[in-house]
């Protein structure tokens, strides 16, 4: 089993780059499902939120605000570092417990990927055998997640700093995959950067 971290800044196309590797046969997982997943059911990560970011980030039913709390973590750097520490160890945990359950099957895919926008950041680069880093013009991925998420350019300028302040944009990797330009010119890429994980898995399995 041949595993992949998927990276790269937001509106970068990572998504897309993952329904397409998903298509042609590879299983993934997803950075975003352990941290939706955690903060829906683990009450020890949500007491320990709370106490360190406050009530504003909570509904009235006790759960997490997801929208307040990236307005505030994208307005401060501390309160962002604050909130990783709390929260990346779980998530680490959760996607390497996945792995180990996905390794443990008679018949284990070829290539598993793992989809985090800040793999190194949070710790889960041990995990991926290589790395794929997704990348895209900033002003694309201005545009991109303008339109995705519903935000003024501000907004999408400040988002982006965050992650050019943690360098997503020209982060090391084993793979850079350009997604700029037509939507087909990304598939074509993927297709062939596929070709050549497969190759590299059936390399490492000889």
């Amino acid at each position: 089993m041949y595993v992949i971290g998927l990276t790269g800044p937001m509106g970068s196309g990572k998504s897309h780059v993952l329904s397409i590797l998903r298509e042609l046969g590879a299983e993934c997982l997803r950075a975003d499902d352990a941290s939706r997943e955690l903060l829906a059911s683990d009450m020890r990560l949500l007491s320990e939120i709370r106490r360190d970011l406050g009530d504003g980030v909570f509904r009235s039913d006790g759960s997490l605000d997801r929208k307040q709390t990236a307005k505030l973590i994208f307005r401060s750097a501390d309160a962002r570092r604050r909130l990783e520490a709390i929260v990346h160890p779980s998530m680490v945990a959760w996607l390497r417990a996945k792995l180990d359950a996905i390794r443990a099957r008679q018949d284990p895919p070829r290539i598993v990927i793992v989809e985090a926008a800040i793999l190194t950041h949070m710790g889960a680069r041990p995990l991926a055998d290589a790395v794929v880093r997704v990348h895209a013009p900033v002003e694309e991925c201005q545009a991109r997640i303008q339109r995705r998420d519903g935000i003024s350019r501000q907004q999408a300028v400040e988002r982006l700093a965050a992650h050019q302040e943690l360098g997503l944009f020209d982060e090391p990797a084993d793979h850079v995959l350009s997604t700029a330009g037509d939507p087909r010119d990304t598939e074509r890429r993927t297709k062939a950067l596929w070709n050549t994980l497969l190759a590299e898995a059936d390399q490492r399995g000889s």
